[in-house]
């Protein structure tokens, strides 16, 4: 099995699941790191999901992807090294971490 994509968001890799399902193509998610952890407790993971298909039917897998997300074309190595935009979403799930534990510490001392 190879990497072919990494999602951030947990309904684009459900979408992508789906779409490669109805293509005869197997494939599976895994949760980067904690990512798990947090998606369950959050219902969401700065980290992403790494999704993994058989090396024959990469080519086919990758260009399913590219229709889904627009993408013009994936590889391996960028694939490997996760999207690009994993500083986005590192610094939108600090922002709200950072209100959340605002808004905690007002309702506790505040109320």
């Amino acid at each position: 099995m190879v990497k072919v994509y990494n999602s951030g968001s947990s309904l684009e890799t459900q979408q992508i699941l789906d779409t490669l399902k109805e293509n005869q193509i197997p494939a599976y998610k895994k949760d980067i790191g904690a990512g798990g952890y947090m998606a369950i407790s959050t219902g969401m993971s700065i980290s992403g999901a790494d999704i993994y298909v058989s090396e024959e039917k990469r080519q086919e897998a990758e260009e399913i992807i590219a229709a889904i997300t627009g993408s013009a074309s994936l590889e391996s190595e960028s694939a490997e090294e996760g999207t690009g935009n994993d500083w986005k979403r590192r610094l939108f799930a600090s922002v709200m971490l950072v209100i959340i534990l605002a808004g905690i510490v007002t309702a506790l001392f505040f109320t």
